[in-house]
């Protein structure tokens, strides 16, 4: 009896091309969402709670988003080779949405909000720093476990 006759397609392996397919549309998404978000006049929490403006929340926020995002890309892409990419589009996205903001009706451009986002993502790349020490220790004393086992 054969099977596979057309009908049904084996799983392909993951590539590189596909690999960067993934990578170039989840970003592409995230930027979207960052375009929206940052476009949408006068879209701040404060008016939601209606309460009064206040520049740490405001820097919250602004730190807050980038903060998530930057964790989440990191999270998403975990290899090594991702980390100056992911820094880069950060920086740089952040900067280019706050500068359009100048062109936006409704919404305001302030170094404020620039410095806010560099703290989130500074603070998301500390994070990562982090995992990623504490996943290589993690190994490391799993393998010496296993190391003195054998010798034991």
């Amino acid at each position: 009896m054969v099977f596979n006759r057309g009908r049904y397609k084996r799983k392909q392996l993951s590539t590189k091309n596909s690999e960067r397919k993934r990578s170039k549309r989840i970003i592409a998404g995230l930027a979207i969402l960052t375009l929206v978000l940052s476009s949408w006049p006068r879209f701040h929490l404060e008016k939601f709670l209606d309460i009064e403006y206040n520049p740490l929340l405001d820097m919250l926020q602004h730190g807050g988003y980038y903060f998530v995002l930057g964790v989440a890309l990191f999270l998403i892409f975990p290899k090594r080779r991702y980390i100056e990419v992911i820094l880069f589009f950060l920086l740089f996205s952040s900067l280019i949405f706050e500068i359009a903001q100048l062109w936006i009706p409704g919404r305001d451009f302030t170094m404020l909000d620039i410095m806010s986002n560099y703290i989130g993502i500074g603070l998301a790349f500390l994070v990562n720093m982090l995992i990623i020490y504490m996943r290589r220790r993690q190994k490391r004393s799993s393998a010496e476990k296993t190391y003195t086992e054998i010798i034991d």
